[in-house]
């Protein structure tokens, strides 16, 4: 099925996990960019029962980072817990936890 791909051939999208509070309500986590080393921003999508839509979401690094969410956890529709990862240009790797409200799909997940 579609879903939001900010990627392109050059510059893919991968999802890592997904977590449905309901049938109606899925949220799907991981990263678009080169991967491999090079740059990588961190991808949220949600799914409201009938398409997916991209969420927007935070990056630790500058643009030449790699960031990327590898599991999410919802217990409530009122909150998410996402983990990942972050790597700097220069190979220093650090935990990336984030939390948010999954029912207020607007508001953007801060880290």
């Amino acid at each position: 099925m579609p879903s939001p791909n900010p990627g392109s051939n050059s510059t893919p999208s991968a999802l890592a996990s997904i977590f449905c509070v309901s049938a109606g309500d899925c949220f799907a986590v991981g990263g678009s960019g080169s991967g491999r080393g090079g740059a990588s921003r961190t991808l949220i999508e949600a799914w409201n029962g009938s398409r997916w839509s991209a969420v927007p979401s935070p990056n630790e690094g500058p643009a030449s980072d790699f960031d990327f969410l590898s599991s999410l956890s919802c217990p409530s529709a009122s909150f998410c817990m996402i983990v990942g990862r972050f790597s700097n240009i220069n190979g220093v790797s650090k935990t990336l936890a984030e939390t948010g409200t999954a029912a207020a799909r607007a508001r953007p997940l801060s880290s």
